[in-house]
């Protein structure tokens, strides 16, 4: 007995040994692995410039730098991009845990070595941004390019909702995501505090890794508003502007062309106003291939898809018409609001609007858009969340002209994943025609009536699309239930708020916290 438990002691040592030696011989190779890979790939197009995975591009005489990607960029636009990182830094670092929220290029420009044939990897299929490069002469303009490195964050948002999705737990991506929002958006974009402003966040420019979701690509980034609109969004002219996604369909209306456009009208009566704005944005803004206005046609086709609607023959025209309606009755709203308004008439209009709303709304939508891809998933309860978060933000004039509601948005984010939130998807379909008929009513004259009775009606829409299998907690009272949740607004001190006076409504009750979520949270 005695040699047999000493056998069985020598057996385990023997094995120990083994796996130690395999273990070695492994991390051998992959060290001489790494020994061997020069550099990344192009990941993606960037704002200015290209996106190269971990390894970064290497710096012409300089040791290239562990764990991070790289940017390249024409050498104008690496130091505009570096100056105005220069401003932004300080801001950024001052926000709690800023690392866990924010990438920003952490070293001056500098000229890159010759790219290998690794590095030039999908370079004319990824890296369309720059004229006259391709793979074939890259190595011969280096002169004229830089290299801006940053920390590598991980796995963007757009390869995770797609090409990734199995390797990941969504509800572990989308807690980072609300992080992100509430702890480094929305602190960011306060102007008492911070006063930064991405204006390009999207999907692609938000990575994950460790449970963390961060923002990348600063390059088209403002800070310091400060009673003037930055010169980064005064347009020369009308017409170099385009819809993009993931920013506000109003983005164009920054430039001095539209500015005194409306000023000039603004004694005109609305029909007339509202007939010349919607002429301006037919004729220059809403051209298919231009800007994102095929993937915003895309996007309102698969939402009509989902929701079964397929016969649009009641209101006489196609959707993409109708999608352009609704855009229209977007812009009117804001132009209705704010040239009614005389309260501070020594302000630009513009400013005006850019002051109250859009500032605060900007980087948010472009959050929201970084959902688009969910409406691919297998889930229609999943999907019908997504797209009653877009029709209220998106496609109804509900914060057309008004700050979004933080507070009801991270609820609804919350609950995306909660199986305890059921969608009522007539009440949706519902919603959707409510917008419709906002957006395609020819009675001009009593359109600001009609906008607000039908908007009303919208909200109360808002009671019966959603029910719930658990206790609940309403964001905007202090009633608990007996297995009550923390409140949201707990999380957002009141002076980021951008509704501070909010008063309940019709849609404090569409997201509870429930039980569920509030084991998220408390995390």
């Amino acid at each position: 007995m005695k040699s047999y438990k000493i056998k069985r002691k020598t057996n385990r040592k023997i094995k120990r040994k083994a796996n130690r030696k395999i273990k070695r011989k492994t991390n051998r190779k992959i060290k001489r692995k790494t020994k061997t890979q020069k550099a990344g790939k192009v990941i993606q197009a960037g704002s200015y410039g290209c996106v190269f995975s971990n390894p970064a591009l290497k710096c012409k005489g300089e040791q290239n730098p562990r764990d991070n990607i790289s940017k390249l960029l024409t050498t104008k636009e690496a130091y505009n991009e570096w100056n105005e990182n220069l401003k932004i830094l300080p801001k950024i670092n001052s926000i709690v845990n800023s690392n866990n929220y924010f990438l920003i290029a952490n070293n001056e420009p500098c000229t890159p070595n010759r790219l290998t044939s690794a590095d030039k990897e999908d370079f004319d299929e990824k890296c369309k941004i720059f004229s006259n490069i391709s793979v074939n002469n890259i190595n011969e303009k280096l002169e004229s390019l830089k290299i801006l490195h940053m920390p590598d964050g991980g796995v963007n948002i757009s390869e995770i909702f797609t090409v990734n999705s199995l390797k990941y737990r969504f509800v572990d991506v989308n807690n980072a995501l609300i992080n992100l929002l509430k702890n480094g958006i929305i602190p960011m974009n306060s102007k008492e505090l911070y006063n930064v402003y991405h204006l390009d966040i999207k999907s692609d420019n938000i990575l994950f890794k460790n449970n963390n979701a961060r923002l990348i690509d600063w390059g088209l980034a403002i800070t310091g508003i400060n009673n003037k609109l930055p010169n980064s969004l005064k347009k020369k002219n009308l017409y170099n502007n385009f819809i993009l996604i993931n920013n506000p369909y109003s983005s164009f209306m920054f430039c001095d062309t539209f500015n005194n456009f409306v000023m000039q009208r603004s004694n005109y009566k609305i029909p007339e106003l509202y007939s010349d704005i919607e002429k301006y944005y037919r004729e220059n803004m809403f051209i298919p291939g231009n800007g994102h206005t095929d993937t915003l046609i895309l996007l309102f086709n698969q939402i009509l898809k989902i929701l079964n609607i397929s016969d649009l023959g009641e209101y006489g025209i196609i959707s993409e018409s109708i999608l352009f309606k609704i855009i229209i009755n977007y812009l009117n709203h804001i132009v209705l609001k704010y040239t009614s308004n005389k309260d501070e008439p020594t302000k630009p209009f513009i400013f005006k609007y850019f002051e109250d709303v859009y500032s605060k709304n900007v980087d948010v939508w472009g959050f929201i858009s970084s959902y688009i891809l969910l409406l691919n998933f297998k889930s229609e309860t999943i999907k019908l969340k997504i797209i009653n978060i877009f029709l209220d933000n998106f496609f109804s004039i509900k914060y057309a002209a008004d700050p979004i509601d933080i507070n009801n948005l991270i609820n609804q984010l919350y609950n995306l994943f909660n199986d305890d939130i059921f969608v009522n998807k007539q009440k949706i379909r519902e919603k959707l025609k409510n917008i419709i008929n906002m957006a395609i009513t020819n009675d001009l004259y009593n359109l600001e009536n009609f906008n607000e009775e039908e908007l009303e009606k919208y909200n109360k829409i808002d009671m019966e699309i959603f029910t719930n299998s658990s206790p609940i907690f309403n964001v905007s009272t202090n009633t608990e239930s007996k297995t009550s949740s923390p409140n949201i607004a707990a999380f957002i001190p009141s002076s980021l708020m951008n509704n501070p006076s909010y008063n309940k409504s019709f849609i404090d009750e569409i997201f509870p916290i429930t039980k569920t979520s509030s084991k998220i949270i408390s995390k």
